[in-house]
């Protein structure tokens, strides 16, 4: 178990590692993690995911082949986030295979309006079974809990944690949810207004290819319209080419940097 005094030590050093992958981490999600290695010069910490059957390392380093070295000793399956986009033929010398690759992107085209069905807490249930209808349908994308949408609904996830007005939106058919997305928003201090963050979109198989994709989006853009954002963000596998071909007809284009790579060694 990691102390949440441990968890902020570590994190207040963030800046003195040139990698890492705790930027976007927070203490609730490594709670129940160990620490391997503990220097001034690598930081590796050891958890479980529980949807991939598989160790999760996260780790701070100011050399990946120190980094590389210390993981050759752990003979079980891996996940790593975050690894770092010019060593990524290093990591598959090392046993490593590209999991997803996440890229930001951003739409300033969002003036929509149309109704918008936001789900109560009572929905949660059959929201995350939405998500998890889904799994790995993209590759990263593993489905949610019940815990999740809950908290996201309260606007109490760990993530979200500097967000407002939580909520997740849904399309119906016959009274049966047949996708829903995640939304949120953030900077509200710009003088531009706000950002809208679309956490993700999943529409239950047997109902996609049907238009429920981009009710679900018409849907996020109005939700947003309601607190005059200027932009909004979500963050896309850009090998998933349907979700891409979505994303650009509600104008949504990649941001310039990197993005998230994840990667896995069986």
């Amino acid at each position: 178990m990691i102390t949440e005094n441990e968890y902020n030590k570590i994190t207040d050093q963030l800046e003195s590692f040139t990698y890492t992958s705790l930027t976007y981490t927070p203490y609730e999600y490594i709670a129940a993690c160990t620490i391997l290695l503990q220097s001034n010069d690598l930081i590796l910490i050891q958890g479980r995911n529980e949807e991939l059957s598989m160790i999760e390392l996260y780790f701070c380093t100011n050399s990946i082949p120190l980094l590389l070295n210390a993981v050759d000793s752990i003979k079980e399956p891996l996940y790593m986030q975050f690894v770092p986009n010019a060593y990524v033929d290093e990591f598959r010398s090392h046993g490593f295979e590209s999991f997803v690759h996440f890229r930001d992107m951003y739409s300033y085209d969002i003036q929509r309006e149309c109704p918008v069905n936001v789900l109560s807490i009572e929905d949660a249930k059959e929201a995350a079974a939405v998500t998890r209808s889904c799994r790995l349908q993209s590759r990263g994308f593993l489905g949610e809990t019940t815990e999740w949408a809950e908290s996201w609904i309260l606007g109490k996830d760990p993530n979200a944690s500097y967000c407002k007005h939580s909520a997740i939106l849904a399309t119906k058919h016959e009274n049966i949810i047949t996708g829903i997305v995640a939304v949120t928003l953030y900077s509200f201090d710009k003088p531009e207004g706000p950002t809208l963050w679309i956490r993700e979109v999943a529409v239950r198989p047997e109902f996609q290819h049907s238009g429920y994709g981009k009710q679900l989006l018409s849907q996020a853009f109005a939700y947003g319209a309601r607190y005059k954002v200027w932009k909004a963000f979500l963050m896309a596998d850009v090998l998933n080419t349907n979700a891409l071909l979505l994303y650009q007809q509600f104008g949504f284009s990649y941001n310039e940097d990197e993005g998230q790579i994840d990667m896995i060694r069986e």
